[in-house]
């Protein structure tokens, strides 16, 4: 619990039951409910009224034990920071179990410190307004990084505007460059095409790609130190607390482009500049993968514009000629070094890629729509071919036609 003369809010919250599910009740969701009544009392109002007020949460039943994150911006939002733990005795050969623990211990005591640190910041400074305040959209609803290194090594400092969908759980921003008011588009991701991205931006079909890399460990001060603390990750940035939390979290920062459809009175003009960009992917060894319309857009002179790459990477090319694989990977290697961060942006979280993450090739994911009309051999985990482009295309293009009658 943080407390000072003035304030009181949680910093932790546990629930533990003696067995898993005891009652019929989950100890994860009775924590989570748990920091909503507390944050709901009036000592914690002036924390409440500041910032998205953080809170770890043990949960767990018996030998079972999860660490979990909460916040508050409009709407209360918990995740799993771990696994179910086992933190019970079982064998004599339980000494790398018990280091584990033991690290998510102590990574959780020094996250503690520093959120100890955090709110005592924002309890005492009058440099954050408060949610109730009229103008500029408060802090508490975006996150913490402010800024990127560009191209050319200086410091791009932006402001988020909002949201680019009305959707909660989006975590795509427009944003507005300071100094220059450029707008920008900042996404957050663990899996990205960026080699297409960048690849279908220099042939003018995408927007230019500004950033692609790790988040930040700086805001937009020169030294953490410096930086006000709600600005400020807390330990350094790094989700270290076990095998649930995101081990590479990324950020992307492109230009803003103002969408426009495609026009109705010639939809096969449009389809055919849409299947000129992806014979360009699969000449060049590339899939798209997430054809769909609100990924495609156009631009002020009509140039097709596809967005959003998530999904997009590389093709099993064995079954080419020789000539044409020797022509793709020079491409692939002259975007993959274009692309290569520097030594100071380099963050390794976990060095040893295991079997399922490690493949160069793009594939579907595992949480892929069983509900929206996908190719045949479009699958949790299968590859993602240049044929299911083409397919997804005509499924578009069906679509239009059906809009414009």
């Amino acid at each position: 619990m943080f407390s000072n003369l003035k304030v009181r809010t949680p910093m932790v919250i546990a629930e533990f039951k003696r067995s898993l599910g005891e009652g019929g009740c989950d100890a994860s969701i009775q924590a989570g409910n748990s920091m909503r009544k507390k944050l709901g009392e009036d000592e914690s109002k002036p924390i409440v009224d500041k910032c998205c007020c953080p809170v770890f949460m043990l949960a767990g039943g018996g030998p079972w034990l999860c660490v979990l994150g909460g916040v508050f911006i409009n709407r209360f939002i918990v995740q799993r920071l771990t696994d179910m733990m086992w933190i019970g005795l079982g064998t004599t050969h339980d000494d790398h179990r018990v280091y584990q623990v033991a690290k998510v211990f102590l990574a959780l005591r020094n996250s503690l410190r520093d959120l100890d640190r955090y709110y005592e910041f924002v309890a005492t400074t009058d440099k954050i307004p408060r949610f109730d305040a009229e103008g500029d959209p408060h802090p508490r609803h975006f996150p913490y990084p402010h800024s990127y290194v560009g191209g050319d090594g200086t410091l791009v400092v932006f402001e988020y505007s909002g949201r680019l969908e009305r959707d909660m759980r989006c975590v795509t921003y427009l944003a507005k460059i300071k100094g220059t008011g450029k707008m920008v588009v900042v996404k957050f991701v663990d899996r990205y095409g960026a080699e297409v991205h960048q690849f279908l931006a220099e042939k003018g079909h995408a927007p230019q790609l500004l950033y692609y890399g790790p988040l930040p460990e700086k805001t937009i001060y020169d030294s953490s130190e410096l930086a006000p603390a709600y600005q400020r990750p807390m330990n350094g940035g790094y989700q270290g607390l076990g095998p649930a939390a995101a081990p590479e979290m990324k950020m992307v920062v492109m230009e803003y482009i103002t969408p426009a459809k495609p026009h109705l009175d010639n939809l096969k003009k449009s389809r055919d500049r849409i299947a000129a960009v992806l014979e360009k992917l699969r000449l060049n060894g590339y899939v798209f993968g997430d054809l769909r319309e609100p990924n495609v857009m156009f631009d002020a002179n009509d140039e097709v514009k596809l967005i959003d790459f998530d999904w997009a990477g590389r093709y099993d090319i064995k079954d080419l000629s020789p000539a044409q694989q020797a022509d793709i990977k020079k491409t692939w290697a002259r975007l993959a070094d274009t692309l290569k961060p520097t030594a100071e942006e380099q963050i390794e979280v976990d060095e040893k890629l295991d079997d399922f993450a490690d493949t160069p090739f793009a594939l579907y994911p595992i949480s892929i729509s069983p509900t929206l009309p996908w190719p045949d051999g479009a699958a949790p985990r299968f590859p993602i071919l240049p044929a299911h482009d083409i397919t997804m295309l005509e499924n578009l293009y069906q679509r239009w036609q059906v809009s414009s009658c």
